[in-house]
């Protein structure tokens, strides 16, 4: 983590790095009414402000976020904070990126050993690859190692095309056998999520939607230099645990769970992130403006699956995101519980002006639940000012919760375990030191990776393996292959994901000795079409320059 991120904001220094690629800060820019407002709700309902949620440590409150942004309002993703630094012609660097273009396959030898990648050009960008047939593949040659790193989504796909996978599902996509793991595509798990919004009394240059609407172009706010575009919206974020109190209300099953996974485990049960702005599918929005409430799980139960079903590109693949699946129904009762208690924060605000029905449950108008509409700040600042009592919610009420979160629950986009490293007789596609199992030379160094999950919450605990020696028992433990966060397992998946990168470099590095030998080189050639078929030729090639690479 030290060596991965410059981290601008509270917090010890032992906790965050200092001069990594990658800048953590608020970009400059900050929604301050409605950061107080949010954080001064959020202790009224009972969890209280901290200062840095981010620490590791802190759990179960509220607080001010942070993100992914240099303070100069830069983006900080790890193309440009990473590659591009490296491919300064003047640093004479033996890495070549090929841009645009998809990875279809992992060549083997006869023995079973990676020896190359085919991919093909994107004909989005490349058009004239549509017309010249033959020759738009091209072969990736590989002397040591074959690495993918293609995310929880792709990485699986490009393993399956490869001829690694359940040996029933490739017989299935009519792909060749080399390696039968049936691990691969499985384990997926994400952080799945509702974004219920509000009308409120913010101000314009409060929240971004007019940015999001399209009513201020970019061009205009690139022209104005308008300091929204160096910020996600999102200004505020909270971990949130249920009391013992609340536990006991939501069920025998859910308690015996939450007893064993979370009770004396310092970690939360929901994420909460305050977006100022709508997000949801175009419509007829109200005057005024909008906020979403991101809720979404930090630790689910529920597990899904990605697999081809064919051998080409084109063939779309079929993914079951198991999304509320677990069998005692944890997901659900946790999403449900959540979705009041955002619901209690928004109504203690002072920009609070009601909900946008169409984006909460299906209550009766007749219900207590039923959502409101008010129009005169005077109004509800007396309100607050007398006091304010939740929401009481009838079993109608909670059944129309249920249905509303079966219909619109949604990815966060931090899909990760469709390849996990676990003993390959417990489903797992990686060793511990990133090999796949069942051929050689191919490692996968992505999220696909990851076990389990890792709360999604800022500056995190991944320990892949051996980080460091010694480790501290009381922050991880190893079962065999297996690696998993014990106590403050707190965590992002974007910095998972960095993490993953960092610690996968160090193994290969120490592998290949590119310490002392600083040049592993990759053959690149273009072939004539290439349906060889068996998952492990390389097909026809014709004559290239032979590119140096970095593995």
């Amino acid at each position: 983590m030290h060596n991965l991120e410059t981290y601008n904001g509270p917090g010890s220094s032992a906790v965050y790095g200092s001069s990594g690629p990658v800048h953590v800060s608020d970009g400059g820019f900050r929604s301050t009414t409605s950061q107080d407002d949010l954080i001064a709700a959020a202790r009224r309902v009972g969890f209280p402000g901290i200062e840095d949620l981010q620490d590791l440590k802190s759990f179960n409150g509220v607080s001010r976020w942070l993100r992914y942004v240099s303070p100069s309002g830069m983006r900080q993703d790890t193309a440009h904070t990473y590659l591009r630094p490296l491919l300064n012609e003047d640093l004479k660097c033996s890495l070549q990126v090929l841009v645009q273009h998809k990875a279809i396959r992992v060549l083997f030898d006869e023995e079973r050993r990676a020896c190359g990648v085919e991919v093909i050009r994107n004909v989005v960008v490349h058009p004239e690859s549509k017309i010249l047939g033959a020759g738009t593949k091209t072969i990736v040659k590989a002397r040591k190692l074959v690495v993918i790193s293609c995310g929880a989504c792709g990485t699986p796909s490009v393993l399956e095309r490869s001829g690694i996978g359940s040996a029933d599902i490739l017989h299935e996509a009519s792909v060749p056998l080399v390696a039968d793991v049936q691990g691969v595509g499985q384990n997926y798990q994400d952080h799945h999520g509702v974004f219920p919004a509000y009308k409120t009394f913010l101000p314009g240059n409060e929240t971004n939607n007019a940015l999001v609407r399209g009513s201020i172009s970019l061009e205009q706010a690139l022209t104005s230099k308008d300091p929204r575009l160096h910020w996600n919206t999102v200004n505020v974020a909270a971990k949130i645990r249920p009391t013992e109190h609340e536990v006991v209300g939501l069920g025998r099953p859910f308690r015996d769970l939450w007893e064993a996974e979370f009770q004396e485990k310092p970690k939360p049960l929901m994420l909460l992130a305050f977006v100022s702005a709508y997000v949801g599918a175009d419509e007829d929005l109200p005057d005024g403006e909008i906020i979403s409430i991101a809720s979404y799980s930090a630790y689910p139960f529920s597990r899904g699956s990605i697999h081809i079903t064919g051998p080409h590109l084109a063939d779309a693949p079929r993914l079951k995101t198991g999304y509320l699946s677990d069998p005692g129904g944890f997901d659900l009762k946790a999403h449900v519980w959540a979705y009041k208690k955002q619901r209690e924060i928004m109504r203690r605000t002072t920009m609070y002006r009601g909900e946008l029905a169409s984006s909460h449950p299906n209550f009766s108008p007749d219900s207590r639940a039923a959502c409101v509409d008010h129009n005169n700040p005077e109004v509800e600042v007396f309100i607050k000012a007398c006091g304010l009592c939740d929401i009481q919610y009838s079993e109608d009420d909670d059944l129309a919760i249920e249905q509303y979160l079966r219909d619109n629950l949604g990815t966060t986009w931090h899909s990760l375990g469709t390849a996990k490293m676990a003993p390959r007789e417990q489903n797992g596609v990686v060793d511990q030191n990133l090999y796949v199992y069942g051929v050689a030379g191919l490692k996968v160094v992505d999220l696909s990776i990851a076990p389990e999950n890792v709360g999604d919450m800022y500056i995190l605990l991944w320990c892949l393996g051996s980080i460091r020696y010694p480790l501290d028992a009381e922050l991880l433990r190893i079962e065999r292959h297996a690696v998993r966060l014990i106590d403050n397992d707190q965590a992002n998946t974007n910095n998972t994901a960095i993490m993953i990168g960092e610690k996968g470099a160090d193994i290969i590095i120490k592998e290949l000795e590119l310490i002392e030998n600083k040049s592993a080189r990759l053959d690149v050639k273009t072939p004539e079409e290439s349906e060889d078929g068996d998952g492990r030729g390389v097909g026809p090639e014709t004559e290239q320059n032979t590119t140096s690479v970095s593995v």
